[in-house]
């Protein structure tokens, strides 16, 4: 198998680890610093994969999950905030 293919298949993996822990802590508000995490592997995969192709559609979707990631972990940041203010 090549190399390549293995670590598109690792980072895939470890992207859904953190989707499905969002899944586990739905009602808490780790589930926005988990689907970021997902987001950023997802994204850096997309980068990685851009340095071999040149799609302008995986370009556009590594940007709306890095968009993404930002903004849940903007929110993640606001939810321990207003935890620790109350």
């Amino acid at each position: 198998m090549d190399w390549g293919f293995l670590l598109v298949l690792a980072m895939l993996t470890v992207a859904g680890v953190f989707f499905m822990l969002a899944l586990v802590y739905r009602t808490k508000p780790q589930v926005l610093k988990f689907t970021s995490y997902g987001l950023i592997t997802l994204a850096i995969l997309g980068l990685i994969t851009l340095l071999f192709s040149e799609s302008n559609d995986l370009r556009i979707a590594v940007f709306v999950f890095i968009a993404l990631a930002i903004v849940y972990r903007w929110f993640y940041g606001g939810t321990l905030r207003d935890r620790d203010v109350n």
